[in-house]
């Protein structure tokens, strides 16, 4: 694991420093480049652990999945569910995209690891009819937020999108940079 922030929980490192961090059960070296406060550095090192030895979902061999079925859960805990697309009408202050129909799919995350986990870290992508699809933004649509999902919390929001074909969708979700992604299909 490679430490671009790293502080010592009981206080602060110097930079250029080599210490073992244990988070979540997982010991690394790392080579301080930049001291922080204590509390972010925790934070983003507990992340880290969490997430690096549980880069791939737990479904043994399972590449897709499907809309509105079961939650994907990566080794870490971390579980992935996405609703069936849903048809959706785009109001006046939406902005949209070239095609013509819509689809709105609500995403939950559930945060089964140890460690707070950060959802604005998750991107989803579309295509349909073997084109890229268009995110849209309307009311009633939504990001994941800024805040921590704390262990055992879910947080649910719904995403819009401009596709070309409403039943031939396939969506890929990254919770983040050390998560492999997990593709769910209609």
């Amino acid at each position: 694991m490679t430490a671009v922030l790293l502080a010592a929980c009981s206080g602060t490192a110097a930079t250029g420093a080599t210490v073992t961090v244990t988070a979540a059960g997982v010991a690394s070296t790392v080579t301080v480049t930049q001291s922080v406060g204590a509390a972010h550095a925790a934070s983003s090192l507990a992340l880290a652990a969490s997430s690096a030895p549980s880069a791939s979902p737990a479904a043994s061999g399972q590449t897709t999945n499907k809309l509105g079925g079961p939650a994907v859960t990566y080794e870490s805990g971390l579980a992935i569910k996405v609703g069936q697309p849903a048809p959706y009408t785009p109001s006046q202050y939406a902005t949209t995209s070239t095609f013509k129909s819509y689809v709105m799919l609500e995403v939950t995350i559930t945060n089964g690891t140890r460690a707070n986990f950060n959802p604005i870290l998750l991107t989803e992508t579309i295509q349909s009819g073997n084109l890229a699809a268009t995110q849209i933004f309307d009311t009633g649509l939504s990001a994941p937020n800024q805040t921590m999902l704390l262990p055992g919390r879910s947080l649910a929001y719904k995403v819009g999108f401009g596709v070309k074909d409403p039943k031939d969708v396939v969506l890929q979700v990254s919770p983040g940079f050390t998560y492999t992604p997990t593709i769910f299909t209609s």
